[in-house]
């Protein structure tokens, strides 16, 4: 069998190439390798939500002292002209969705309806103790006199975990002739949060 001249030039040619490619480190394996890339979506929705993880503040039981026109009591630990009552732990509101949201307080009764008497007093301040800067806006850092209608304390409360949280205290004025009993006084205490 005789090899054509052409031929035998062309499987010189092909060793040469091989010969070539192996010395510049090309490797040979006689696999083919190809790369793609995947992909993974997910849509996470914006959820609003807030919890009252402190939810009860109880003064106990008291009086006015004796010739004083009225007592103050609050969550702080003040007890002026009165006797008994005790100072009691603030609300504690947590943003536990994983939005910034405002924040409205109201309450379910005013300050003559709750506590009766001449020149009743049911305030409120936003405290940020524990988590600083929890609370942004809002005229709520003083003692405000409670309402029927959402007051904004918070124009954005953030969901982080380090500045979700505020403490709400509460400042009672009562006076000597205010409704008394041995039946507890109740007013319910109620946050909005709003995402917008």
């Amino acid at each position: 069998m005789s090899v054509d001249k052409t031929q035998l030039i062309g499987y010189i040619a092909i060793i040469v190439i091989i010969l070539s490619l192996a010395s510049i480190g090309m490797k040979f394996t006689g696999f083919a390798t190809t790369t793609d890339a995947g992909r993974v979506n997910i849509t996470i929705s914006s959820a609003a939500a807030i919890n009252f993880t402190t939810d009860f503040v109880d003064f106990g039981t008291g009086s006015v002292s004796t010739g004083q026109p009225n007592a103050t009591v609050d969550t702080e630990g003040t007890l002026t002209g009165g006797t008994g009552w005790s100072g009691a732990n603030n609300l504690t509101l947590e943003n536990i969705g994983n939005v910034n949201v405002s924040v409205g307080l109201k309450s379910s009764k005013l300050a003559s309806t709750f506590i009766g008497g001449t020149n009743p007093e049911f305030k409120f301040r936003v405290i940020n103790d524990s988590e600083h800067d929890s609370c942004v806006g809002g005229d709520a850092w003083t003692y405000t006199e409670f309402t029927l209608a959402d007051d904004t304390v918070c124009t954005n409360f953030p969901f982080a975990d380090d500045r979700d949280e505020i403490d709400i205290g509460i400042r009672l004025v009562v006076p000597s002739d205010s409704s008394s009993g041995t039946v507890p006084l109740t007013a319910v205490i109620t946050a909005t949060g709003t995402y917008s």
